[in-house]
């Protein structure tokens, strides 16, 4: 491993779900053995997890108390993904004994200010079938900088975790998002789709085993591959160079009901003009706003320039 690698341990179930956070004997052997773990591993971190139906409470919650109390720690510090609600009651213990609240921050906030903030992100899919959108991933770091934490742990737990772990620190340091294929758009689901996707399939078995994946819509934007949204991409139909095509405005008055048709049914519509030759593509897509209702004011002064001359690319943006 990197010198640099730091290892987390997390905590044998015997102590969280069978025998339970008290002073007892058989609790304390195993939690020093985990110790031992992370002496070994030189581990910073031990994970307690605790699910969502052991809710502490009175006497459990005495009984942890006592068990905290009662171990000590040599500069191992305890996390807690605690995942019945987080009551005062638990905010205090935790509070009380220095333990790390373990929150997934693709979800929510911590509920209380330290300065180590720990989070495994499991993502809104089910259980850890899923992968980030760049989108998801600056609402991550958004929320750890808001921390305003001397230290956060981000610990991505997902199907697809190294990739959003690389993707999440490449952005962190170069303040751009790699791409998770070599293509965009239709291609780039298609390459998804390619990995393990089964043939003949419905749509809703495709949403369901295939939408928590990312594609890469364009360049520089990334959406799950079931994302309510609608994508056209229109190319052109030239001779030689199928992208050297202008879409005369009988044809794109063709499209208008279907853009109106998908619009009625996603949150959002992409459209994308790639007959680029001769700038055609700048002067398709504000005829096409237009016919749809939806050319702004600086777009028409766009389009009424882009009439002397339609080969001149420039005329659209000067």
């Amino acid at each position: 491993m990197p010198a640099e690698f730091v290892f987390s341990v997390r905590c044998n179930q015997d102590l969280t779900h069978r025998i339970g956070l008290k002073p007892t004997d058989e609790a304390f052997e195993v939690f020093y053995k985990m110790k031992a773990y992370c002496r070994v591993l030189e581990s910073p971190f031990l994970v307690l997890d605790t699910s969502v139906s052991q809710s502490l409470d009175g006497q459990s919650i005495r009984a942890a108390r006592d068990f905290f109390s009662s171990v000590s720690m040599d500069g191992v510090r305890l996390v807690w993904e605690y995942r019945a609600p987080f009551t005062p009651q638990i905010n205090s213990l935790t509070q009380d004994f220095g333990i790390v609240q373990s929150v997934d921050l693709s979800q929510a906030k911590p509920s209380f200010s330290s300065n180590l903030v720990y989070s495994r992100l499991f993502g809104k899919g089910k259980h850890i079938i899923y992968q980030f959108t760049d989108d998801e991933l600056a609402e991550i770091e958004r929320r750890a900088d808001k921390t305003e934490a001397k230290t956060v742990v981000l610990a991505f737990h997902g199907l697809r975790m190294n990739t959003d772990a690389i993707r999440f620190r490449g952005h962190r340091i170069t303040g751009k998002y790699l791409p998770v294929t070599s293509y965009v758009g239709v291609d780039s689901a298609k390459a998804v789709l390619a990995e393990d996707a089964a043939f003949p399939s419905s749509k809703q078995e495709l949403i369901v085993e295939q939408g928590w994946k990312v594609i890469d819509l364009t360049a520089n934007k990334r959406v799950h591959l079931a994302a309510d949204f609608a994508y056209f991409r229109w190319h052109g139909r030239g001779e030689k160079i199928w992208f050297d095509y202008p879409y005369s405005k009988e044809e794109l008055e063709l499209w208008v009901p279907k853009v109106q048709d998908a619009a009625s049914k996603v949150k959002k519509v992409y459209g994308y003009f790639n007959n680029h030759y001769h700038g055609y593509a700048p002067e398709n897509c504000l005829q096409l706003l237009e016919r749809l209702g939806l050319l702004s004011q600086e777009q028409k002064k766009a389009k009424d320039k882009g009439k002397v001359k339609q080969s001149q690319l420039g005329a659209f943006l000067t």
